[in-house]
């Protein structure tokens, strides 16, 4: 879990962050969960994860649409320097 988080924190907030930022990030780093953890937190009570991987796939199936229209937004405006 620290690597996924570490990697999309490199690639998306670290480049607009200054040094407070960057040590607070860090901080917080230390502060996740393992993934099993992290997992059981998710899981509502009486529920399996089966049914946890069929909402977050229902979720994901909502946020693609508005994440592609947002990313063609940005481009349209030309503001591709604010695209990763």
């Amino acid at each position: 879990m620290e690597q996924i988080v570490g990697k999309s924190y490199e690639m998306t907030l670290k480049p607009w962050h200054g040094w407070i930022s960057a040590t607070a990030y860090k901080v917080a780093l230390q502060l996740l969960p393992d993934t099993n953890t992290f997992i059981s937190l998710l899981i509502a009570n009486g529920e399996n994860f089966d049914t946890l991987r069929d909402e977050i796939q229902a979720l994901d199936s909502l946020l693609v649409p508005l994440l592609q229209s947002l990313h063609a937004t940005l481009v349209s405006v030309h503001s591709n320097s604010l695209i990763l």
